[in-house]
């Protein structure tokens, strides 16, 4: 009962106080660019800070009923009462925002170990440390508290948010065996973060080794958290890849198709127009010469000796003009078989969906061109999609930042046409010059 009386006191009210709210506000910085969030969000949230600081002060009650228990074990009631409070944390996440269990426990994971650095920092170095008289002043001691813990959780933020928000709400799988190691990692974890805090109040000698070898375990901790986060994305992202490869090589079959129907209904048209030209009349001349002008003009669209380069390009002409866009096309000498059908369908198709996604934007329609040229450059086959585009273009790893909302839903046009291009022992450069956008593709003529 002493050692309780010693502990209640407005410091140690507090101290148990900022373990759940930091705690909270870990998860909650983590959550907002990660999952959806709940109706009458702000409500939900000040009703789990009540439940969490109420739940808070019970540590007294066990620190009094663990005095009942031998001293071996008495410290281990304490680290299960946390982990009890950690785990009300992760129900109280579910009960704001639309996440699995899985996911909440890798948030928990996540703004656990982030709350522990706050502890170390601001309670086991600075106050009982550097400045052993800090907690004495109750007020600068939250103010310090109230920085160390702004500072980093604004520096985990920068770190975390794009990653998550890119995850769109899902990162462990949510099943039994998903649940059983996210557990076993929390309670790793937290066994190994309170033996580094009673190391470090049992000798002055080893206390700011111990302070350093907990804040290392966290920093581990967190960039296994990230990782694992990249990996998932890094998965997803193949997957799509994947998946926009197989549709295009369906799209590839039914443009042949299309683009053979077409040859035949312009052969067939050949003979109508014949027949037509030895009747009488005017407007029936004038339509017999526009006609076959349509016709001469949509043999000469693309013309090369690939079959599958003329399809794909004749298929990518057709669909401009039905948006509005002039596309025009310069195709040299390419060497057969170069690359895979499906793969030409690919890769051509993605690049000039980029642009046709560029010009459409553009205001001044004579603008909304698109230039495509193909052809020989020594040992490679060159590839060029030329465009105009307006505004200021980030580029991040050679690639163009895409503008969309739900950035990890698109984008991967440009990936999949570098993913290609590498496949084939190529490489892909962009330049952005005097509002001009050039995608240069090398692909080895081999």
């Amino acid at each position: 009962m002493k050692e309780v009386m010693s502990a209640l006191t407005p410091v140690g009210v507090f101290e148990e106080l900022r373990f759940v709210w930091e705690l909270y506000a870990a998860e909650l910085i983590l959550l907002f660019p990660f999952a959806k969030a709940k109706t009458g969000l702000a409500g939900r949230i000040t009703v789990c800070a009540a439940v969490l600081g109420v739940c808070a002060q019970f540590y007294f009650i066990v620190l009094g009923l663990a005095g009942y228990v031998p001293g071996v074990l008495q410290k281990w009631v304490v680290v299960s009462w946390y982990l009890l409070l950690v785990l009300l944390s992760l129900l109280l996440s579910k009960y704001c925002f639309f996440v699995t269990f899985s996911d909440a426990a890798y948030i928990v994971i996540s703004g656990y170990t982030a709350q522990h650095m706050i502890y170390v920092i601001a309670h086991e170095v600075l106050a009982k440390g550097v400045w052993k008289d800090l907690s004495r002043w109750l007020f600068l001691y939250i103010g310090v508290s109230v920085l160390v813990c702004c500072i980093l959780y604004f520096v985990i933020y920068l770190v975390f948010s794009r990653a998550l928000a890119l995850c769109e709400g899902t990162i462990v799988r949510n099943s039994a065996k998903g649940k059983a190691t996210e557990f076993f990692v929390l309670v790793v974890l937290m066994v190994s973060t309170f033996t580094c805090q009673h190391i470090f109040e049992s000798s002055d000698k080893l206390r700011y080794y111990a302070a350093l070898v907990d804040c290392l375990l966290c920093i581990l901790i967190l960039s296994n958290q990230y990782n694992i986060c990249k990996v998932y994305l890094d998965a997803k992202e193949k997957a799509v890849l994947e998946q926009m490869q197989s549709d295009s090589a369906r799209f590839y079959t039914i443009s042949k198709e299309l683009i053979e129907t077409v040859n035949r209904k312009s052969h067939d048209m050949k003979h109508i127009l014949n027949a037509l030209e030895r009747a009488d009349g005017a407007e029936k001349q004038q339509f017999i010469d526009e006609t076959r002008r349509d016709i001469e003009a949509y043999r000469r669209m693309v013309q090369t000796d690939y079959e599958e380069l003329n399809t794909v390009l004749a298929e990518r002409t057709v669909y401009c003009e039905n948006r509005g866009i002039r596309l025009d096309c310069v195709a040299g000498d390419v060497p057969d078989g170069f690359m895979r059908a499906q793969d030409l369908y690919v890769l051509l198709g993605n690049a000039v969906d980029n642009a046709v996604e560029s010009v459409m934007k553009l205001a001044d329609e004579r603008k909304r061109v698109i230039t495509v040229n193909v052809g020989r450059s020594g040992a490679f086959v060159s590839i060029q999609v030329c465009n105009y585009y307006e505004g200021n273009l980030q580029i991040r790893d050679g690639l163009p930042l895409t503008s969309k909302k739900g950035k990890y839903s698109h984008g991967f046009g440009l990936k999949s046409v570098r993913l290609i291009a590498e496949n084939y022992g190529g490489d892909i450069s962009i330049d952005t010059e005097d509002g001009i956008f050039t995608l240069q593709i090398m692909i080895p003529a081999g």
